[in-house]
């Protein structure tokens, strides 16, 4: 719970911060200090922001919740005695409104006021290659805690994998091993990792077993019967065994790349199709905020400014793994 009984709970918080009555919570991880004097300059300074976030803050009886542009963490809240939450619990989901993406939610006395968009996307056409994409993705790979990172053989972790690598940067490679992956790409991947930089570390699991404790652990949220939530039993067992390796207070995973920048893909939906329930539980369970760098909001406007015959024929994960010489496959899965 991030607000309750007129309070916010400061240990639900990566970055919690007062200024005079102010006070400001951040869920997930901002690439700036929180510079604000006033209540007022808060929807300024959130439209200015990129990273993965959730940020709450209070001012006597005024609440305000701003909610990332691309849904990267799931939120919900209720108007009795108002109430926010990344996840509602014990099957109460019927009396918990979701919130959409994008949106500044302003409460007075516990009542919502106002609801307005954060950020109005720019769909102008303005570059017919991906420099200034790639741009935007280094920048907030720079400003991202890198300590864990997710290995696959697909596209989306991928790009993430082959920054840490091109900077050699000091990271912990979290993978499973599966069949349904690429197996060449993703031992030509942990080959660059065993001989490149000495400081990072590969941790490999096997694919775990569905477990009866998770499960019971699932039963205490209602979210997993969500229409969002289409990940497997497997999938979650996976995810669960990754996170509970993970000793820093941050996994960067590669969620949003399908839904966000594939045209041919099967798989696409929108953003906020995300099953981002799913993560946010399993982030609660470990006590590690997964961060999302694909769904950055700088690197998305920069994808929408790119020309769309462009962008359908052209994946911009892929140039990108090409331009680093990093190991990459048309299709993720191996085919047999």
């Amino acid at each position: 719970m991030l607000y309750q009984n007129k309070n916010l709970n400061i240990d639900k918080f990566n970055t919690f911060k007062r200024v005079g009555d102010i006070e400001i919570g951040v869920v997930g991880h901002i690439n700036r200090e929180i510079d604000i004097t006033t209540f007022d300059e808060l929807q300024d300074f959130a439209r200015e922001l990129d990273g993965d976030f959730v940020i709450l803050a209070r001012q006597g009886s005024d609440v305000v919740l701003i909610t990332h542009p691309l849904l990267t963490k799931t939120c919900y809240y209720r108007l009795n005695d108002l109430e926010i939450s990344l996840l509602p619990r014990q099957g109460q989901k019927m009396n918990w409104t979701p919130c959409l993406p994008n949106t500044i939610y302003t409460f007075h006395d516990g009542i919502l006021e106002s609801v307005q968009n954060c950020i109005d996307w720019n769909h102008k056409e303005l570059f017919a290659g991906y420099d200034h994409v790639f741009e935007k993705f280094e920048s907030n790979m720079y400003s991202m805690p890198k300590n864990d990172i997710t290995l696959t053989s697909g596209k989306d972790t991928g790009v993430i994998c082959a920054y840490v690598n091109k900077n050699k940067t000091k990271s912990i490679y979290h993978t499973v091993r599966s069949s349904s992956e690429h197996q060449e790409i993703l031992k030509q991947r942990i080959g660059l990792i065993k001989m490149g930089n000495s400081e990072s570390r590969l941790v490999i699991k096997p694919s775990q077993p569905e477990k009866d404790e998770i499960k019971k652990r699932i039963q205490l949220y209602n979210t997993i019967s969500n229409p969002r939530s289409q990940m497997q039993a497997q999938d979650i067992a996976d995810l669960d065994s990754i996170f509970a390796g993970v000793h820093d207070k941050y996994l960067l995973l590669g969620t949003g790349g399908d839904q966000l920048y594939r045209y041919r893909s099967l798989v696409v939906t929108n953003p906020t199709d995300l099953s981002v329930d799913i993560l946010n539980m399993i982030s609660d369970w470990h006590g590690v905020m997964h961060l999302n760098p694909l769904m950055s909001t700088r690197l998305y406007q920069s994808f929408l400014n790119v020309q769309e015959k462009y962008r359908k024929t052209h994946c911009w994960q892929e140039l990108y793994m090409l331009e680093l010489d990093y190991p990459y496959a048309v299709d993720k899965y191996q085919i047999s």
